[in-house]
């Protein structure tokens, strides 16, 4: 999914740095479109490393002690959860789930089908198997995971 990822930002890159030449006219146009480049550029490069971090993952290589353990003691975790089939979740807007404030949890971005929406409105319904990346408590993410599942129907 990574890999993935980071070639299509690879390709918008490309594409939004060839538009952005083509758009300049002056110098005036070329500060402004720089500006651009530059965020584009930032961009590139946290997809990169995105996918650094994702081929140690999946290679299950060993990371730094310090590492770990200071990532054992963070306030909150990134987590992945799949929306199944029982799931109270499907049809339900995110504004309704309320999850920041009933269990810490915020949607960082939902991967429906081969598309991502990435910080999802308050307005988005979920559908069954959407994928969700989430940033909160450890414990709020264990409690979406059930939710998800359909093993939960209040929080």
């Amino acid at each position: 999914e990574v890999s993935e990822l980071e070639e299509t930002m690879d390709e918008l890159n490309h594409q939004l740095t060839i538009r952005a030449l083509l758009a300049s006219r002056t110098r005036e146009d070329a500060e402004q479109i720089s500006e651009i480049l530059n965020v584009a550029a930032a961009i590139n490069d946290i997809s990169d490393h995105a996918q650094n971090i994702s081929e140690i993952v999946s290679r299950d290589l060993d990371i730094h002690s310090v590492i770990s353990e200071s990532l054992k003691h963070t306030d909150e975790k990134i987590s992945r959860t799949h929306i199944e089939e029982l799931s109270q979740l499907i049809g339900m807007s995110l504004r309704e789930t309320q999850f920041a404030s009933r269990i810490g949890v915020t949607i960082i971005a939902v991967r429906r089908g081969k598309r991502w929406t990435y910080n999802p409105r308050k307005n988005y319904v979920f559908k069954k198997e959407d994928l969700l990346i989430t940033r909160g408590t450890e414990e709020g993410n264990l409690i979406l995971k059930e939710i998800a599942k359909g093993r939960r129907s209040k929080w």
